[in-house]
C-alpha cells in the first residue's frame, strides 16, 4: 500500500486505525487484521453467534464466504452487524464515531477539536 505512506497514523483503537494524509484532508480508517477478525471480535463483544445470523463459525470457511463477491449484499452480515450495532459494540461504536466525526468536520478538522471530541468517543 504506497499510498498509504503518505499518512501518518494519528489514533488507533483496538483494531482500528485511523490515518490523516500528510498535506491533505484525506483520511483512511484501516482495519487489521481483516474484516473476519473485525466481525467475530464485534459479535463476540455483542454476545452474538454467527451461528445465529447462518455465518459459518470456522474462521477459514467465514472468510471464504466474506471474500465473496455478493458478500456485500449478504443479507447475513447486514443482520449480523445491525446486531453488533445495536449492541455497541465498542470498535463498532469507535468506527461510527469516527465516520461521523470525520464527515462532520473533514475540512475543519483540528488536533484540539479531535481531542476535544475523542474523549467522549471512548465512553461509548
Amino acid at each position: 500500500m504506497d499510498y498509504l505512506k503518505e499518512f501518518n497514523l494519528i489514533h488507533q483503537f483496538e483494531n482500528l486505525f485511523l490515518h490523516k494524509h500528510q498535506t491533505n484532508h484525506h483520511y483512511i480508517i484501516q482495519i487489521s487484521p481483516a474484516i473476519e477478525s473485525f466481525l467475530v471480535a464485534g459479535a463476540k463483544a455483542a454476545e452474538l453467534s454467527l451461528a445465529d445470523f447462518n455465518l459459518p463459525i470456522d474462521f477459514d470457511r467465514l472468510k471464504k464466504v466474506s471474500k465473496s463477491v455478493n458478500s456485500k449484499d449478504d443479507p447475513r452480515f447486514k443482520k449480523l452487524i445491525r446486531g453488533i450495532v445495536k449492541a455497541q459494540a465498542p470498535e463498532f461504536v469507535k468506527l461510527s464515531n469516527w465516520i461521523k466525526y470525520l464527515k462532520d468536520k473533514n475540512y475543519t478538522f483540528s488536533w484540539m477539536n479531535w481531542l476535544i471530541y475523542k474523549e467522549p468517543l471512548l465512553l461509548f
